[in-house]
């Protein structure tokens, strides 16, 4: 529900959120991707290009068991101060026409003694053949919490609208230019319009 934005970009990264916001672009990488026997994987390797910190490693690897798509996933920054590594582990399924999610993340900045620990759960439910509804919860250290109420209305195979209400307690920004962190919960707001091409 919160995704921060990328930054792997082609800088050596200054911090654990280093680098100008790059997209789905890392510089200087390669990677390889396979699918057999109902499994599919994949490595990404950045090279560092005689800098520590621009070191950067990910891999995944996915498969469906009884109807339970499973996902894993792991990444590395660098071995400096400014680097980390995380490890996801998600699944999801589908009962009645409820899509079920949940997943467990571990983020370990090589600067902190702390591991960040978040569990989070979703579910989505077709209202009608158009409009979706969603509920989502997110727990991490720190008493930290974030929950999310979405509806999702499909004007057409190809385009949506979405509106979103976010509540976080704990949080970083819920969204850009947003307030900062603090004890208090806060309230996010999104409307959307997506459209595939």
């Amino acid at each position: 529900f919160y995704v921060r934005s990328l930054v792997m970009s082609s800088a050596a990264p200054t911090s654990n959120a280093v680098g100008s916001t790059g997209g789905f672009f890392v510089a200087d990488a390669i990677s390889y991707s396979v699918s057999a026997g109902g499994i599919s994987a994949s490595v990404l390797g950045q090279l560092s290009n005689g800098t520590a910190n621009r070191e950067y490693t990910a891999a995944t690897v996915g498969t469906s068991l009884g109807g339970v798509a499973v996902n894993a996933s792991y990444q590395n920054r660098g071995s400096t101060a400014s680097g980390y590594t995380s490890y996801n582990l998600n699944a999801s399924t589908e009962v009645a026409g409820l899509k079920v999610a949940g997943g467990y993340t571990s983020h370990d900045p090589a600067s902190s003694t702390t591991t960040t620990s978040v569990y989070n759960v979703g579910v989505q439910y077709p209202v009608t053949d158009s409009l979706n509804a969603s509920v989502q919860y997110a727990s991490a250290t720190g008493s930290k919490s974030l929950a999310n109420i979405g509806l999702q209305y499909n004007l057409s195979k190809s385009t949506y609208v979405y509106t979103t209400i976010a509540q976080g307690t704990n949080t970083t920004v819920l969204y850009a230019g947003g307030p900062a962190s603090s004890s208090t919960a806060k309230t996010g707001y999104a409307v959307g319009l997506v459209t595939n091409f």
